[in-house]
């Protein structure tokens, strides 16, 4: 995802780390994106830990939802609306708001 994502922003400077230990001091953004990643995470809540910690005001989390679909990963390891709610409110945000896009989910979590 690396080389797709420096394909697109060549000017960028990108950084691979868990998820659950991001490499970056507290509070050092204003906003943060999870593009697909919830699912693959061996803690989602340690990761959702990790990215509260990481920023100011607000995370972005692009996750499939929890139907089977064609495409994305199998139905068993997607996480809920509920799930993903659950998790973001234990790590701290104070406001989830799902907005459903057409095959994928955004999340938008406020400190």
């Amino acid at each position: 995802m690396l080389a797709a994502a420096f394909n697109f922003v060549p000017a960028a400077k990108f950084q691979e780390a868990p998820a659950e230990n991001l490499p970056f001091i507290d509070a050092v953004f204003d906003l943060a994106f999870m593009g697909l990643v919830m699912h693959e995470t061996d803690d989602a809540l340690a990761a959702l830990r990790q990215a509260y910690r990481v920023t100011t005001r607000r995370l972005a989390v692009l996750e499939w939802p929890d139907e089977e679909q064609p495409f994305g990963p199998p139905r068993s390891d997607r996480l809920s609306s509920e799930q993903i709610t659950s998790l973001a409110l234990q790590a701290r945000f104070k406001e989830v708001k799902p907005v459903r896009l057409q095959n994928l989910v955004l999340y938008q979590l406020e400190h």
